[in-house]
């Protein structure tokens, strides 16, 4: 008994298998896809106007008796006519370049960040009574800083430190000379 639904089961299962090989479901896809496009209609508020006609493109060509955009200009910096070299700075009579350059300096930590990165975190006394500023650094260390030392990238120099603030000037190179730039770095 166990034998013969055994041999059922296996024939059964053969002819199912070779059913579903070699049926033809090929030719059954293409009739229903042939039935769903013929039966398929484009809907009527669909716009198939036809596209836009595409304008040849059209190369700018310079002109060499324009003044060229990317050039410096006078005022900007002075060049011998001779040697094409960089004149000596001029004089420079606006307030614009008032500023002395900035002194060489052993670089302190606090110079490798930009100003608006770090964060007046409080302050405190040395022994000497001197107040020093706790900087905090975007790695989230806390720096000590005393008047007479550099921050941020502008060579900020620390001029005074209160309580709430530092005041720091800074100098920044302009065409003709540098510029100063007072600044305060608040408490957080």
């Amino acid at each position: 008994m166990k034998r013969n639904i055994l041999l059922i089961s296996i024939v059964s299962s053969y002819l199912g298998i070779t059913g579903f090989v070699f049926g033809d479901a090929e030719s059954d896809a293409s009739d229903f896809l042939r039935q769903v496009k013929a039966q398929t209609k484009p809907s009527a508020n669909l716009d198939l106007s036809p596209l836009p006609e595409v304008k040849p493109y059209e190369a700018y060509e310079y002109k060499g008796g324009i003044e060229d955009p990317f050039k410096l200009k006078p005022f900007v910096v002075e060049i011998s006519k001779e040697t094409g070299a960089p004149l000596a700075e001029a004089e420079c009579n606006s307030s614009e370049c008032s500023a002395s350059a900035p002194v060489a300096h052993t670089p302190y930590y606090l110079e490798s960040f930009e100003l608006s990165f770090l964060q007046m975190t409080g302050t405190m006394l040395s022994p000497n009574k001197q107040i020093i500023a706790l900087v905090k650094t975007p790695n989230s260390g806390i720096q000590e800083a005393r008047v007479g030392e550099y921050i941020g990238r502008n060579h900020g120099l620390i001029k005074s430190i209160k309580p709430d603030h530092i005041v720091i000037e800074e100098k920044y190179k302009v065409p003709r000379g540098w510029q100063d730039r007072t600044v305060t770095l608040e408490l957080f």
